[in-house]
């Protein structure tokens, strides 16, 4: 299940190669703050902690801002008990870009893995994002865009926080999923040279656990890797009459013309995770479970479908990423029987 092989360079920037300039440019502003903490309280006072959570021996700061939007570019944290440099993992929520919330993380269905993750000396933080807005021509690279900041900024206030800025894992549920892969399998899309210090730190992780994923958020990498074979396409809505609308949205385009322009091709490679993954990305734990396999005719099965993490791990397979992989409607279980947490624990105990 694990192949290594040699890493391929991505459009002629490998992430090695951009995280040694990274490192290099690092040293040159390091009077500026690149890689350290600035100035200012990062942590929020703490509140009681949820319903869900109230007995665990922790402490829970809400609200923190982490970018440009004051309603949307929030996160909370939960941390362990005097926290000094404790792992983390990061969740994103789901609902499709066009709703959900944080507050998800601490619900009761998640009670269980947040406290054996807090009883391990993990701590969690669940993150807001932008949402889809055609009017506003906000597109996919907004909340994608936004997830990868909220790692950057964690990572430059990490001492504040109580936190190992190099022991970060990922964890998604559906298009929360597809945003922790794209950060997880990206170029290190740090930028050295910028006046901003948030965007001045890494985007790497060590580890990304997706659920319920999308293998990519580029269309045609649906018909071509997802579903081939299948005779489905979709480019357009004939299957599912909501598909034109969330296509248009993805891209923040009016028309579907406007698929094969250049613009949007680019657009399109951007937040394609497949051809960006190569062997030196972080693990990854891949579980789609809760769909059928059969062909999609709504949104909800086309978004969701076990395909996808397997699409996912034939990728990984090929340049050698180490995966983890759950598709139990097309008979695939992991031998290990390892969940969610226990994929946590082991990558952070790296």
């Amino acid at each position: 299940m694990i192949n290594k092989m040699e890493s391929n360079d991505v459009g002629g920037r490998g992430k090695r190669g951009r995280n040694a300039a990274f490192l290099i440019a690092c040293s040159i502003l390091l009077i500026a703050g690149c890689g350290g903490s600035s100035s200012g309280t990062v942590l929020t006072e703490p509140t009681p902690l949820p319903e869900a959570l109230s007995e665990l021996d922790a402490s829970f700061h809400e609200a923190i801002a982490y970018g440009p939007s004051v309603e949307k570019n929030l996160f909370d944290i939960l941390l362990p008990k005097n926290p000094y440099a404790v792992p983390l993992v990061i969740y994103f929520h789901g609902g499709d870009f066009t709703g959900g919330s944080r507050s998800v993380a601490w619900s009761e269905d998640s009670a269980p893995q947040i406290k054996r993750l807090i009883d391990a000396d993990v701590a969690v933080a669940s993150v807001d994002y932008r949402f889809l807005n055609r009017s506003e021509a906000l597109g996919l690279r907004t909340p994608l865009g936004d997830g990868a900041r909220s790692v950057q900024f964690i990572r430059l206030h990490a001492e504040k926080l109580g936190i190992d800025a190099a022991r970060i894992v990922l964890l998604g549920d559906s298009v929360g999923a597809g945003m922790s892969l794209w950060i997880a399998v990206s170029d290190d899309r740090a930028e050295p040279f910028s006046t901003d210090p948030v965007l001045r730190q890494s985007t790497r992780v060590q580890g990304a656990i997706l659920r319920e994923t999308q293998a990519s958020f580029d269309v045609d990498r649906w018909s071509e890797d997802v579903f081939y074979g299948s005779g489905a396409c979709f480019r357009g809505g004939s299957r599912c009459p909501e598909l034109e609308d969330k296509i248009l949205d993805f891209y923040g385009i009016s028309d579907l013309d406007e698929l094969g322009s250049s613009e949007t091709r680019a657009y399109r490679r951007d937040v394609d995770m497949i051809p960006l993954m190569t062997a030196d990305d972080p693990a990854l734990f891949i579980r789609n479970q809760d769909r059928p396999n059969r062909l999609p005719s709504n949104w909800d099965l086309i978004l969701h479908h076990p395909r996808h993490a397997t699409t996912i791990a034939d990728k990984a397979s090929r340049v050698g990423i180490e995966y983890t992989l759950y598709a139990p409607a097309l008979g695939i279980e992991d031998f290990r029987g390892e969940n969610e947490v226990d994929f946590a624990l082991r990558i952070l105990a790296k």
